[in-house]
């Protein structure tokens, strides 16, 4: 019965991201109708994002069901040198096997002085730091932790993992090979997620990790086969290869992210095992 109520609570988990998100982004949206610049309000939302999680966590989790967020590394931070390290090498050498291995070029887009502060604004602290964290704290703290409490370590990695990917195909419009690469490429970024998690004990590792990879690649910096309005700068492939490039969804779901993913994985596992 527990493990039922386990996983009835893992979906809800995931109602409780959009929920939230929707509701910032609501609020966001009352300022920005009422006059407010667009990258105020996105601040606003980036701030009330995380704020609406982590406080119905508190509810739910911990007056409702009598868990406790700290078993689920979510506490306060305490990130480990190597896993900085990580989050700042995974997306450099990731842009630049593209730039040595593809051929393009870098084009820088033609923006105005609101428009870059608003691409900045949702890319850095919407998309990376706000979007990072509130996922993690919900895929790798949330459902990982209860699935952790209620079966074993082997599932509460897997199970989270493949609805990370799940989650990220709804809305996406992509054709079933893209669906596929995306589903597999989401699968394996949400493993590495969560090794980094269980290694590190504390979610924060692995919310520095996500929201630095979030900002260099999608946030500020772009890769593709055409130019991408939503980033300052993009990396313009003579490839048309969905396997190379992603495709439509992009860098995310590309092989050398992939490769990266798998590495990134491998390490965590042998700190695991080290320390066992």
């Amino acid at each position: 019965m527990r493990k039922v109520k386990a996983i009835g609570i893992s979906i809800f988990m995931v109602l409780v991201l959009v929920i939230s998100q929707l509701l910032a982004w609501l609020i966001g949206d009352f300022f920005t109708n009422n006059g407010i610049y667009e990258y105020i309000s996105t601040i606003i939302v980036s701030f009330l994002y995380p704020v609406f999680i982590y406080f119905i966590l508190k509810i739910c989790l911990e007056k409702l069901c009598n868990y406790n967020l700290k078993d689920f590394y979510i506490d306060k931070p305490k990130l480990k040198w190597y896993w900085v390290l990580v989050s700042i090498m995974l997306p450099a050498i990731v842009i630049l096997s593209f730039v040595i291995f593809i051929d393009g070029k870098w084009v820088l887009n033609d923006l105005s002085k609101i428009e870059t502060i608003s691409i900045l604004t949702f890319g850095i602290i919407y998309r990376a730091i706000s979007a990072g964290i509130c996922e993690e704290m919900i895929f790798r703290g949330a459902i990982m932790g209860i699935l952790k409490e209620e079966f074993d370590i082997k599932i509460a990695i897997i199970i989270p993992s493949i609805l990370f990917g799940l989650v990220h195909i709804i809305g996406s419009n992509l054709n079933f090979s893209l669906a596929m690469q995306l589903l597999i490429s989401g699968t394996m970024v949400g493993i590495m997620f969560s090794l980094i998690e269980y290694e590190s004990k504390n979610f924060w590792n692995n919310a520095l990790v996500h929201a630095m990879w979030n900002m260099s690649t999608v946030g500020i910096i772009s890769i593709g086969e055409k130019i991408d309005s939503d980033s300052l700068i993009t990396y313009i492939t003579n490839t048309n290869s969905n396997l190379i490039t992603g495709g439509k969804y992009g860098i995310d779901i590309a092989i050398f992210s992939i490769i990266g993913y798998f590495v990134v994985s491998f390490m965590a596992i042998l700190l695991i095992r080290r320390k066992s």
